[in-house]
């Protein structure tokens, strides 16, 4: 089996980031630690004839999962709701991007994670 970091876990690949809250001290006897698992890559999305390479994040949410995707100084995240469609919430809801590049986001994410 490979290698154990300090703590005593496996090291996360170098793709991966694992972010963790809580604290070694009886702080949290039942759950000294909450993990999280984030991922980056980049969404290959077909919009108005091009083809865009979108800066975007892949994080588990609760039981689910979320995909946060960076347009330019804005980032939009996808969740899927019960039917697995994606719905998107806008992290600034003063500045609403593009609806046509939103609908070409998730039309994406549903090819790709269906």
């Amino acid at each position: 089996m490979g290698a154990k970091n300090g703590n005593g876990a496996r090291p996360a690949s170098p793709r991966m980031q694992t972010v963790c809250i809580g604290s070694k001290s009886s702080d949290f006897p039942l759950l000294p630690f909450i993990c999280k698992m984030e991922e980056a890559f980049e969404l290959p999305v077909l919009f108005n004839g091009q083809n865009l390479l979108l800066p975007a994040q892949l994080q588990a949410w609760g039981y689910s999962h979320r995909i946060l995707v960076r347009l330019k100084d804005q980032t939009l995240i996808f969740e899927p709701d019960e039917e697995r469609n994606y719905r998107a919430v806008l992290s600034d809801p003063e500045r609403t991007p593009d609806l046509q590049l939103v609908k070409a986001i998730v039309t994406t994410l549903k090819s790709l994670f269906r």
